[in-house]
């Protein structure tokens, strides 16, 4: 499996290796929305920097966005920050695909350049 959960108190870290396919990105959906702690969580931060290849398109994205969506429609009132840690190219089209697409007002997003940088954003609302 080229990604690994650390589930928190309050949210969800993905670090990815190796190379990511688009089917690796379900993957951690459902490892999220089953989670008990979901309704609770208010933090995730999917980091790509350590990844060595990218199977993903920017349509994927897409589709992530909309997945997301309708998964936050469970949870309406549910306060969210999504960081994506991401520097190549490849990654970064995508990650913007998903934000561009992503229609959940009360969930914020942002890419970051470093994991640090996506904890101190994310975790600044808890």
């Amino acid at each position: 499996m080229p990604f690994t959960t650390d589930f928190r108190e309050s949210g969800i870290i993905w670090n990815f290796s190796g190379t990511v396919t688009f089917r690796d990105l379900l993957d951690t959906n459902a490892t999220a929305w089953g989670h008990e702690n979901w309704p609770k969580f208010r933090f995730q931060i999917i980091d790509f920097s350590g990844i060595e290849g990218f199977l993903v398109d920017p349509s994927d994205g897409l589709a992530m966005a909309r997945i997301d969506t309708v998964a936050a429609k469970s949870e309406p009132n549910m306060s969210m920050r999504v960081a994506i840690v991401a520097t190549r190219p490849d990654v970064l089209e995508a990650a913007q695909s998903y934000l561009d697409w992503l229609e959940v007002p009360s969930w914020e997003t942002r890419i970051c350049s470093t994991a640090e940088e996506a904890m101190n954003w994310a975790c600044t609302h808890q």
